[in-house]
């Protein structure tokens, strides 16, 4: 694991990046499509790999993933902002020069999973279905009234990407921003690669994108 701390570079947002695709910010507006039962089950395992403990009392999910727009957390109930952005890039990085740094520390990473991760990266898909793991969630919606009284705080928010995978579906990348309620060095932002072996995934690598 390596942590990278946020750096600024000149603003981009259609980025022709190393990696040999032209990106560009996709239109703006309500995600139409649903996050996937096999993307939720990649962020799971994340999940339950680095931030599961016994006796937790509850996550918070937003309505919707998180992309490369720098908007995309701020307009959830539990809006999130960081440096200006979604936690994915900083406001003042390109996402080329993001994409660069996660290969650099991430060099087992295939450059065509992270030219998959790059054409979605302006995507945003509806969280409707919680995650699969043994943890109380909850969707925080305008739809949906919390009980905040007797639910209390809880103990994390999580904001996921879009999850991308190879053609043979055995290997993944995902960003996940993770803030804590509970302390501040708990909240983080992570790009996670991911290999499947039979129906389990597993963490291959990881880099801590920010930290509190």
């Amino acid at each position: 694991m390596a942590y990278i701390s946020l750096k600024t570079s000149s603003v981009k947002y259609c980025a022709l990046a190393m990696f040999g695709l032209i990106v560009c910010k996709g239109a703006v507006g309500a995600p139409q499509q649903h996050l996937t039962a096999q993307e939720a089950g990649v962020i799971a395992a994340v999940v339950k790999s680095q931030l599961l403990q016994k006796d937790m009392r509850w996550i918070a999910l937003p309505t919707h993933t998180v992309s490369f727009d720098c908007r995309s957390a701020a307009t959830d109930v539990i809006a999130f902002s960081l440096s200006g952005c979604s936690g994915m890039r900083s406001k003042g990085q390109s996402i080329m020069a993001t994409m660069r740094l996660i290969k650099e520390h991430m060099p087992d990473l295939p450059s065509s999973l992270i030219r998959r991760f790059v054409s979605r990266g302006g995507e945003e898909a509806i969280i409707s279905k919680r995650l699969p793991i043994q943890v109380r969630q909850v969707i925080v919606s305008h739809q949906e009234k919390v009980d905040w009284k007797n639910l209390g705080s809880p103990e994390f928010a999580l904001y996921p990407s879009r999850v991308s995978f190879n053609s043979d579906k055995d290997k993944a990348l995902v960003y996940l921003g993770v803030m804590s309620w509970d302390s501040r060095i708990k909240s983080r932002g992570e790009y996670v690669y991911l290999i499947r072996k039979g129906n389990v995934w597993l963490i291959h690598d990881h880099v801590d994108y920010w930290q509190m």
